[in-house]
């Protein structure tokens, strides 16, 4: 039930995918990759050993803490701080809970007092569909791990003074890393969970090929478990309606550029048009007046001449009209594409998260 790697940049697991997916799904309603999540300061949630790939983002979006067993900061599931309780939004547990000693019941209490009244649990333990949990130390109370020779062995003193040696261990990360305590079944998590008070439990199983989620097996699925009813507390609800006011606020500074650039582009093409209007019926006249002297040569040489020389004059203003008009459709042209790219932006502002969130939320019409 260990899960091997499948992404190649990153270095995730399928059931890690579908844990995301499942915390963006749970908080928000919406499947969005962690960059995207709107920024909600006031969410309080811890993380248990989280990868950095989790960890970097969540502590860039919400008052997030990634904690460890046996580096700070230190969170201990079995010697919690009171002043814990009824504290965070959400809590992410993920690959913890088959390491705890037993009671695992007690752990679960624990991260059912630590959440708000709202709060969710986001769980992934390594599970089976068999009809019980294996305990492999019941009985577990004063004991310790020691490496023998060629092998590691657990020795355990029960609460009755019984001494016990196990040495077909299994651990997680390598001989001697972390030890599995149990494996759990899913019967055995669901009254787990509902026992410690959690109203909502729900499995994510489905595929989702755009995030890479394929699930090849109907075990060890990323698990949320919320402690009262969906929704936002009124705190997230206000830094979400304050971010998508300011986008929305942003979206009609650029509407309204928009427009202008649209209306100034229609006037210089207006301009530019009957400028080359103007400038085509005088260079026709003159050509026209031209021919007609030209019949008359004989007579008129000398005028002919002065006619030529104040054709070479409207012939270098047409080309000083002809530059001015380059000039001006080069402008326009850019004004144009200024134009395209602020609907552009239109557009990506119409599909943005935030949008999109407030849409949901119905802050938008």
């Amino acid at each position: 039930m260990r899960e091997a790697n499948t992404c190649d940049k990153c270095g995730s697991t399928v059931r890690l995918r579908s844990l995301a997916w499942l915390i963006s799904d749970e908080l928000f309603g919406l499947p969005m990759v962690f960059p995207d999540f709107p920024t909600i300061k006031s969410w309080t949630a811890i993380g248990m050993s989280d990868v950095k790939d989790f960890a970097k983002p969540l502590q860039e979006k919400f008052s997030y803490t990634n904690t460890y067993y046996h580096a700070p900061p230190v969170f201990d599931i079995t010697k919690p701080d009171p002043q814990m309780e009824c504290k965070f939004d959400f809590i992410i547990s993920s690959e913890v809970l088959e390491h705890v000693p037993v009671p695992v019941e007690a752990a679960f209490d624990t991260l059912y007092r630590m959440l708000k009244p709202n709060g969710v649990l986001f769980l992934t333990v390594p599970y089976s569909l068999e009809a019980t949990t294996i305990e492999h130390f019941p009985e577990l109370h004063d004991f310790s791990v020691t490496a023998l020779k060629d092998r590691w062995v657990l020795v355990n003193r029960t609460r009755d003074g019984r001494l016990q040696t196990f040495d077909d261990l299994v651990f997680h990360g390598g001989p001697g890393s972390t030890l599995e305590m149990r494996v759990f079944n899913e019967s055995t998590l669901r009254r787990i969970l509902s026992e410690a008070g959690f109203e909502s439990i729900r499995i994510r199983g489905e595929s989702y090929p755009e995030f890479g989620i394929l699930p090849d097996n109907p075990w060890s699925l990323p698990i949320a478990a919320r402690k009262g009813k969906r929704g936002l507390d009124s705190a997230g609800l206000t830094e979400i309606a304050s971010a998508y006011a300011d986008l929305k606020a942003d979206f009609r500074v650029a509407e309204t550029h928009i427009a202008r650039m649209s209306e100034e582009y229609s006037t210089h093409a207006e301009w530019a048009e009957r400028k080359i209007r103007e400038l085509e019926a005088v260079i026709t006249e003159l050509h026209a007046w031209g021919q007609g002297i030209e019949k008359n040569s004989d007579e008129h040489a000398a005028h002919v001449g002065l006619l030529q020389a104040e054709l070479v004059d409207l012939e270098a203003r047409r080309e000083q009209l002809n530059t001015e008009f380059e000039e001006r459709t080069a402008w326009a042209l850019t004004l144009r594409r200024e134009n395209e790219e602020l609907t552009k932006r239109c557009e990506a502002y119409a599909n943005n998260t935030w949008l999109r969130i407030g849409r949901r939320l119905r802050l938008a019409k």
